[in-house]
């Protein structure tokens, strides 16, 4: 899966593109992030369980939850914009780890839970992935590869792919005159 920096340059790419701010830009953008971000909460679970992973991969990274997601935002900021912008910025978090390298089991994302059990994956690898555990370790050990020089690697990788993402999505957005 993705790093949360490759989330966030997604979300900067998505932000400018989506037209005037439907709320103040910092409140926007600090929105944006924690939607792009927000599939891998479901980390936060397994932690009264002593493992992190236990509930990893699971329906939060999936269509419905990115579309509850989107629905249940514009509820909360009452506008349709910021409905739309939590919509992509949390679809963007599963197109990511679509393609990125999965190498623990299930392999994928439930993209189509409930209404299928399967996990799904790019048939190639765009991104390394990052390395966060499995099912049944520690989080001493979880942490122990969060911090390790392969998810450094995978921070140069996908900041290498993405900023430019991000930048040419700004620069885009000010010279159609969409700033935000």
């Amino acid at each position: 899966m993705s790093t949360p920096l490759g989330h966030s340059l997604m979300a900067a790419a998505i932000v400018p593109l989506t037209g005037k701010p439907a709320m103040p830009a910092w409140r926007l953008w600090l929105f944006a992030l924690f939607a792009a971000n927000a599939p891998d909460l479901d980390l936060l679970a397994g932690l009264p369980y002593h493992d992190p992973n236990l509930f990893h991969q699971g329906p939060s990274h999936s269509l419905s939850f990115a579309l509850l997601f989107g629905v249940l935002s514009g509820m909360f900021f009452r506008s349709a914009r910021a409905g739309m912008i939590g919509l992509l910025c949390y679809a963007s978090h599963l197109l990511l780890d679509f393609f990125t390298y999965d190498g623990r089991p299930p392999y994928g994302i439930p993209l189509l839970w409930p209404f299928s059990e399967n996990y799904w994956h790019a048939p190639f690898d765009l991104f390394m992935g990052v390395r966060h555990g499995v099912p049944g370790d520690s989080p001493a050990e979880t942490l122990s590869q969060i911090f390790s020089w392969h998810n450094v690697r995978t921070l140069l990788v996908e900041s290498t792919l993405l900023a430019p993402l991000s930048a040419a999505s700004l620069f885009l957005s000010r010279r159609i005159g969409r700033t935000t």
